[in-house]
């Protein structure tokens, strides 16, 4: 099953770099993002993450939450993003 997650910014998104900085610093594996191909490797999980405009970041992954999920989507709402509740 494909599940994906929508967080909006109300100014400009953050850089995936940055992102993928401050994922780093909370996992216990390392975190990369493949720009080419919109993935973020966890150490367990990879994930499609990208930007859809100036103010959406999205995520889609075959699997239901996980904590490698709840790290990213905590990290952005601490960059200032809203989770989208569909």
């Amino acid at each position: 099953m494909v599940r994906s997650w929508e967080v909006s910014f109300g100014e400009l998104c953050p850089a995936i770099d940055q992102i993928v900085e401050r994922v780093n610093q909370q996992m216990d594996g390392p975190t990369m993002y493949l720009a080419d191909k919109w993935l973020l490797v966890g150490k367990s999980q990879v994930l499609n993450l990208y930007q859809d405009g100036a103010h959406k970041i999205i995520i889609t992954g075959r699997e239901d939450t996980t904590n490698f999920v709840q790290v990213i989507l905590t990290t952005l709402e601490a960059m200032g993003g809203i989770l989208s509740l569909d």
